[in-house]
């Protein structure tokens, strides 16, 4: 293809052709241009190195002429340059692959791992609402810090998840493969062996973000006692809340029905009700377990402890 085929076939339209001229500056114009798209028609040139040296000539017709100077070789330069610019980028996306993949198949799983405790402890830094940065920053054991970033993987804080990977990679604990290495093993367990502690459903995060209910939400999730909140409504649903209801028209009780299994024993396990009673959903009037009326939350925990005990 010539320099005049090249030409047209990038930049040229139907009504539009380029021709080579015999002009001791400008070797080349372009035909067919309007008032309207000159300036365009420089400036897509303008983007290869080989073309300048612009003249603009107006014909009696009203079509503008587009002069320039065409130096194909350094339009060559450029692109051989920029084709080894990519072959250079893609060699060194190759090796860097290739040690990202060594890294993850080599990794070490066995050299951290977690515990009970470090589930436990997340799930109640989970429940307090705890801020996940300030959290990480308190941790300045590399053990404990990646095992509580595991734990938070199993029990589905990403939030958390995403700041312990951020501290483990800034202080070099693991490298980028080995955290892909960990979050593969992990995950898989924890959607599999350790799918009965992934407690962070939908109710229990609407449950920790209501200030009426998180004295007592916080206070059980403190216990030695494995806690699964069932279900959460906005009317009453003991006979305790509805009287309360019954007594007075600004009395509105929400009901609550709680799961608590033994650790020591899975098998064990009782689920409860019992409502809360609010001040139109504001203020705390106090809280109801079945026929005994309204008690305090003192009381309250005095009654879900005696029920701990005996599981």
């Amino acid at each position: 293809m010539s320099d005049v085929e090249w030409l047209n076939h990038r930049y040229a339209s139907y009504d539009e052709y380029f021709q080579s001229v015999y002009d001791p500056v400008q070797n080349y114009a372009w035909y067919g241009l309007t008032s309207e798209n000159i300036d365009q028609a420089k400036e897509m040139l303008s983007e290869n190195p080989g073309i300048n040296r612009f003249r603009t000539v107006r014909c009696p017709s009203g079509y503008r002429i587009l002069c320039f100077k065409y130096t194909p070789e350094k339009d060559i330069d450029r692109q051989e340059a920029i084709a080894k610019a990519a072959r250079e980028r893609l060699e060194r996306q190759r090796k860097e692959q290739e040690k990202y993949d060594e890294e993850f198949r080599n990794t070490d799983l066995t050299r951290f791992t977690y515990t009970q405790k470090d589930i436990d402890k997340m799930k109640q830094y989970y429940n307090k609402r705890s801020n996940p940065e300030r959290l990480v920053a308190s941790i300045k054991d590399d053990n404990k810090l990646v095992a509580r970033w595991i734990a938070a993987m199993i029990i589905g804080w990403d939030d958390a998840v995403a700041e312990f990977e951020k501290a483990i990679r800034d202080r070099k604990i693991l490298s980028k493969a080995e955290i892909a290495a960990y979050k593969e093993k992990f995950k898989e367990q924890a959607s599999t062996d350790n799918s009965d502690m992934r407690m962070l459903d939908d109710t229990t995060k609407k449950l920790a973000t209501s200030w009426i209910s998180s004295s007592i939400f916080k206070w059980l999730e403190q216990q030695p006692v494995h806690t699964e909140w069932l279900e959460s409504f906005t009317n009453a649903k003991t006979e305790g809340g509805r009287e309360a209801m019954r007594r007075t028209g600004r009395a509105w009780s929400e009901g609550f029905v709680v799961k608590l299994t033994s650790l020591d024993d899975s098998t064990s396990s009782k689920t409860i009700t019992f409502d809360i009673i609010t001040n139109e959903g504001g203020g705390l009037y106090g809280y109801a377990t079945g026929f005994s009326g309204t008690i305090t939350l003192k009381e309250l925990k005095e009654y879900f402890t005696r029920i701990i005990n005996n599981l």
